[in-house]
């Protein structure tokens, strides 16, 4: 409804001869209200100063046309109050029809990494990554909904007001790896293995370890173990032997 009346409004502005004051400058006063209404910015106090421009039309205008242009807010206001104050205090459409206040996200249970959103987004704003989720750049986003027709798994999700809480860092997809994962992790347990296999050489016989050569005592060492040797048989000889009778 808020939407059809900013529509509604643009169409009579386009339609006004703009001679009258009340209509010319009452239609722009309404249509800055509605465009600031549909892109989540119009405040409580706006309202009131619209509706009371849109009164002050039906009896001070010149013409029929400017008479009934105050009729699409005036209508919207009685009619749909409560739609109109969801885009006014919460900045939300209960409609999704207002794209300003509509959020798009991936959600990370049923994107599987195929990247087919990124290839039709518009303002590249899609980051994807091999084997993880797709994620969506919020502030760059347009909110055009292509990636939200084309996802084939429907993980694109529309919605109005705030976006759940996502995670903050990259996610694997659920469920399966991706294929080019799976052969990267191939390929680096293959290359540890030839590893460990070139470190021997297959058929080779083993060589025994060479027999130790005899330590050879330095002449110093030499010299004190013969003199060892020659005080101990003096010692010996030098005691006279016993004689029996």
């Amino acid at each position: 409804a808020v939407d059809l009346m900013r529509r509604e409004i643009q169409t009579l502005r386009q339609k006004s001869c703009g001679k009258c004051v009340y209509c010319r400058e009452g239609l722009y006063q309404l249509m800055q209200f509605a465009r600031e209404a549909t892109n989540g910015r119009a405040k409580p106090q706006s309202l009131d100063l619209a509706e009371e421009i849109a009164e002050a039309m039906t009896v001070s205008c010149n013409c029929s046309l400017g008479d009934l242009a105050g009729m699409p807010l005036l209508t919207a206001a009685k009619n749909f109050a409560g739609e109109l104050d969801a885009h006014i205090r919460r900045r939300e459409c209960p409609t999704g029809v207002c794209l300003a206040l509509t959020q798009i996200y991936i959600d990370p249970a049923k994107c599987v990494g195929c990247g087919t959103c990124a290839t039709v987004c518009p303002a590249q704003c899609i980051e994807i990554r091999s084997g993880f989720v797709s994620v969506i750049e919020s502030f760059d986003c347009t909110r055009c909904g292509k990636c939200f027709e084309i996802c084939p798994n429907g993980a694109v999700v529309k919605t109005s007001g705030r976006a759940p809480k996502l995670p903050t860092k990259p996610t694997r997809v659920k469920g399966a790896k991706r294929e080019a994962v799976v052969e990267e992790e191939k390929e680096e347990r293959l290359g540890a293995k030839r590893k460990r296999s070139f470190g021997k050489t297959a058929g080779a016989a083993v060589q025994p370890a060479p027999a130790a050569e005899p330590k050879t005592e330095e002449p110093a060492e030499k010299a004190k173990s013969e003199l060892k040797t020659v005080g101990k048989r003096k010692r010996v000889y030098a005691k006279p032997k016993s004689s029996n009778g």
